[in-house]
């Protein structure tokens, strides 16, 4: 799988959206033409079309190195799950908060068997 960083075309403020776009390989049609297997990302940031003043420039600077940034790590993720590595960021999440929700859940979706203040059952020892 390839991934690239895609700019977009420029918008009425000169505004350039940054996107990723994930090549899935190809595949052929019924006629025998190719069609491209993509899938796209947007990554919410931009660049000036035509930059002028340097803090412009150095907008671009940045932003390129974060869409840079954000790309490599997509690959590596992909290219991890891909042999069977763990992600060890994702393992970074706590147990007992995930219990805890999970027990949130569950408590609210038990159906009330009879056992509620105005039934007989109530009085009874569980």
């Amino acid at each position: 799988m390839k991934i690239t960083i895609q700019k977009r075309e420029p918008d009425k403020n000169g505004h350039r959206a940054l996107r990723l776009v994930y090549y899935h390989g190809s595949k052929t049609g019924q006629n025998g033409s190719r069609a491209q297997k993509r899938s796209y990302e947007p990554l919410n940031l931009f660049l000036y079309d035509k930059p002028r003043l340097p803090a412009e420039r150095e907008h671009n600077k940045t932003v390129n190195q974060k869409a840079e940034a954000i790309r490599a790590k997509r690959l590596l993720e992909i290219e991890s799950s891909r042999h069977g590595l763990d992600d060890r960021t994702k393992l970074s999440a706590s147990f007992f908060d995930y219990f805890d929700q999970l027990a949130g859940k569950h408590e609210t979706d038990l159906p009330d068997l009879g056992r509620g203040p105005g039934s007989d059952q109530s009085r009874m020892p569980v």
